[in-house]
């Protein structure tokens, strides 16, 4: 693991800017994943937490989430890259990209399972903050991310596996989740649909197929 030490004050204010703004974005999707509602603010938290390790090598990018911006990260950084889940990143970006529905593209389909992405943020942002360890005038400096765990934050602590030490299947096993399933087809228009799940269990792969219609693969 790298671990990085900032002493430099412009680097270090600019990536503290970028972990309190991606910090806040995090806050804010656990409350709703945790109350089952999905899912851009978790794109915006990872890409504001990539920018914070790239602004505290000096360097800026207006690049959003997706593979060049995680490109521009391995050469500082691989790996962290090598940590994250290729598969949620390309879940997080499609969703993000799904917004506009005028711009979503046909055959784009995701499937959202509210616990398994709330323990996948956990533990990318959980990778993240390892690697940063701030010196401002003199003296250590926390991040939001470890005010929050000292101030024992309930928004941060709660049905978080990786803070109480819970073994992720069981943790997963223990919490049914709310599922979001979407899919634009050329036939049937936009086809969704949401259900509590009776079980949750683990899931390593988060582009699963979601709403495969019973005709040709043209729908």
């Amino acid at each position: 693991m790298q671990t990085n030490t900032i002493t430099d004050q412009t680097k270090a204010k600019s990536a503290l800017d970028f972990l309190s703004l991606g910090f806040k974005d995090y806050l804010d999707a656990r409350v709703l994943l945790m109350d089952g509602l999905c899912l851009q603010l978790a794109s915006t938290t990872i890409e504001k937490y990539l920018k914070a390790v790239m602004a505290l090598r000096g360097s800026m990018t207006n690049k959003h989430l997706g593979t060049a911006l995680l490109n521009s990260v391995r050469q500082y950084d691989p790996k962290l890259i090598q940590t994250i889940n290729n598969s949620f990143i390309e879940l997080l970006v499609k969703r993000y990209d799904a917004r506009y529905f005028d711009t979503i593209k046909i055959g784009t389909n995701l499937a959202i399972s509210s616990t398994n992405v709330l323990a996948e943020i956990d533990f990318t942002v959980a990778e993240f903050q390892k690697r940063f360890s701030f010196t401002l005038n003199g003296k250590l400096a926390q991040t939001p991310y470890d005010n929050a765990v000292s101030k024992k934050d309930d928004r941060l602590l709660r049905m978080n596996y990786i803070l109480s030490g819970q073994d992720k299947k069981a943790f997963l096993e223990a919490h049914p989740p709310h599922c979001y399933e979407m899919r634009l087809t050329e036939v049937y228009g936009l086809m969704e649909v949401e259900y509590d799940a009776l079980q949750g269990r683990l899931e390593e792969d988060f582009g699963k197929a979601a709403i495969v219609p019973n005709t040709p693969a043209s729908a």
